[in-house]
């Protein structure tokens, strides 16, 4: 009797413990789409995060090789996508 006992507390305990992790991983996910949003509505954000990230290893002592590129890179990849797309919905 002890042990099916013990067995039901485990198996609230672990389904107490996934439902934490779900809202955790919602939680994540919708500061994650929040910050996207702030970032696509400031370009001027994703360089200082930028910025930031390079300090934050530069303080590390470690052989991190960062290659930075403008975000302007960026801008153009989106532009060639949306061209590309376009033309293929055309054709």
């Amino acid at each position: 009797m002890q042990r099916a006992m013990a067995k039901e507390a485990e198996a609230v305990r672990e389904k107490r413990a996934r439902l934490i992790k779900a809202e955790a991983e919602q939680e994540a996910s919708d500061k994650l789409c929040q910050a996207a949003q702030e970032i696509a509505a400031n370009p001027a954000a994703l360089e200082l995060r930028r910025m930031q990230m390079v300090a934050e290893v530069g303080v590390e002592q470690n052989t991190t090789t960062i290659l930075m590129l403008p975000s302007d890179f960026m801008s153009l990849a989106n532009a060639v996508t949306n061209k590309l797309n376009c033309d293929a919905a055309k054709a």
